[in-house]
């Protein structure tokens, strides 16, 4: 799935092209790796692309998945259902020196290298970036308390003190 691209003059023909990915078990193992995750169970994309303008594409669609990460507090593992709406733009560049001006404020806009929009990797870093950060297992809530932070070797205990002498 990783390797799945699409050429870009495919598009180029004026029809949407539709794309319906199913990740196989080697791919969820090969994400769970990078990611540092327990387990990706499944992984699907129902994905259209499109060319919008000269040179430039649209990709929309939805990416929804299971996986399954550690908790920060316990090391329980921790599932977690992946939800995510697709609008991504891609554009090859401009000029033949390969630079081009970017308006800061436009939206974001991958640059299409070699004629070639890589939407497994795509895939995989929007799938990265949705999953929860600091996954928490429920019986993790009595590790921290309110109290602890009163706690003369809490980092912020000096600030705190600090405070009350204002």
């Amino acid at each position: 799935m990783l390797d799945i691209v699409l050429r870009v003059e495919t598009l180029d023909q004026g029809k949407p092209h539709k794309l319906s990915i199913n990740a196989e078990r080697v791919d969820c193992t090969t994400l769970a790796e990078r990611f540092g995750w327990v387990d990706v169970c499944s992984l699907t994309a129902e994905l259209k692309a499109k060319s919008i303008a000269d040179r430039a594409y649209d990709i929309r669609g939805r990416i929804e998945g299971a996986i399954i990460q550690r908790c920060r507090v316990t090391g329980n593992p921790v599932p977690e259902s992946i939800a995510i709406d697709v609008h991504e733009r891609f554009a090859s560049l401009a000029d033949d020196d390969g630079e081009a001006e970017i308006d800061p404020m436009a939206v974001s806009v991958e640059v299409i290298e070699n004629g070639v929009i890589p939407v497994g990797e795509m895939i995989a870093q929007l799938v990265g970036l949705e999953a929860s950060a600091w996954p928490r297992d429920p019986e993790a809530e009595g590790f921290v308390t309110a109290d602890r932070l009163d706690d003369p070797t809490h980092p912020f205990a000096s600030l705190a003190e600090w405070k009350k002498k204002l």
